[in-house]
Formats: C-alpha cells, structure tokens, sequence
C-alpha cells in the first residue's frame, strides 16, 4: 500500500466513523423526543430535566470524540503527505542520477517526468515538454507514442524495446 491509499483508507474511516456517530446521536435524540412527547408527562419536572442534561451530555461526548478523531485523522494526512512528498523527490534524485533517458507517461499519454538524460540525449528542454502528449512532443507517427498507444490498450507490457526517436520537427 502507498501513502495516497493510506490516506484514502483513513479519509473514509473517519467519514464512515463520523456517520455513524451521527446516526447515533439522531437517534438518540428523536428516542429522546418520543419518550418526552407520548403523553407520558413526568410528574417530577426534574426527571425531564435530567433525561435532557443526559442527552445534552452525550451529545457533547459525541462531538469532543469526533474533534478528537478529526484531529487524528489531520495527523495521518499530514504524514501521508510528508511521506509521499520525501518519495518523490528520492525518486526525482534518483531519475537525475541515472544515465538513460526515463520519460514517464500518464494514462492521457501526457509526459510526466523527463529527467537530465533525457534532455541531453533528445536535445529538449524538460520545460518544453512536460505537459504535452506525446503526439505532440515527438509527432503522432512517432514509433514510441504508437507503443505507448498499444500498450495502453492491450495493457500488455512491453519487454526491452528499442526505439528511434525523433524530434517532432524531424532533428
């Protein structure tokens, strides 16, 4: 499991947590009205009196645990976040070290990373094209955004594939 579904898994936790002590204090409150209003009046003023303060209370308990909850939850996010955030940039220090050219792709086919390599064996600017589909950074003829477009619909991956790559303008 990555962070992001930790994240997720704790996200939905809480919010199932929370509905159900919502569902509990709503139900605790109407069982409270009925009884209050069947037309079973106390004689004592003050047993009606205790039966609200109960509900009052329980209701306060209910809301400090769903604070105190949240404030977990907060907690996790957070170190969800650093987590994810100190792997990507040891990956990003990673793809500078290496020596072959990494461009990695999104589900569009739009470019995510290109790293140093990358630049210098295609003579690109990384800024030029992050961003851009592959069709448009290399052309829409090119050999790689063909395999990409294959494999993303097959969803067979490919084994060691060379590839000739071209600028879009053809240099």
């Amino acid at each position: 499991w990555n962070e992001s579904m930790v994240l997720i898994v704790a996200f939905i936790t809480g919010f199932i947590a929370a509905g159900i002590a919502l569902y509990f204090i709503l139900r605790a409150l109407f069982i409270t009205r009925k009884r209050l209003t069947e037309g079973t009046p106390a004689k004592d003023p003050s047993v009606k009196k205790e039966k609200v303060e109960f509900v009052i209370d329980t209701f306060s308990t209910l809301i400090n645990k769903l604070k105190e909850k949240e404030g977990a939850l907060e907690r996790l996010r957070k170190q969800a976040e650093t987590r994810a955030s100190v792997a990507e940039s040891y990956n990003e220090d990673i793809l500078r070290c290496v020596g072959s050219g990494v461009i990695s792709f999104n589900m569009d086919r739009i470019i995510t990373t290109f790293n140093d390599a990358a630049e210098r064996i295609l003579k690109r600017n990384r800024d030029e094209v992050l961003g851009l589909s592959c069709a448009d950074a290399f052309g829409p003829d090119n050999t790689l955004c063909r395999l990409l477009y294959d494999f993303l619909i097959s969803g067979n991956p490919l084994s060691r594939q060379e590839v000739e790559l071209q600028r879009k303008s053809g240099l």
